[in-house]
């Protein structure tokens, strides 16, 4: 019985650092499959890759179509920077 939730707890586990992958891979503005295969299996490559690459964090990171990434740190809205 002992090892039935020993399996079961290690398939949640998993389950649960996935779906953690995934949110950290959209924060910085990746994909889902990065997430899913790049830091769920190969997290030793893909993780500095997030670190030390090009990825910007974004505490916002719903993708829409009206914001740009200049310098890998300032994002303009095309809307108002078109007014001025």
């Amino acid at each position: 019985m002992v090892v039935f939730f020993t399996f079961i707890y290690s398939i949640v586990n998993f389950i649960v650092v996935i779906i953690i992958n995934i949110e950290i891979a959209k924060a910085f503005g990746k994909t889902s499959l990065y997430g899913i295969f790049g830091l769920s299996f190969f997290a030793f490559i893909f993780y500095p890759l997030l670190g030390f690459g090009d990825a910007v964090y974004r505490k916002n990171y719903e993708r829409t179509e009206e914001y740009e990434v200049i310098d890998e740190t300032i994002y303009v809205d095309e809307k108002k920077s078109d007014e001025r």
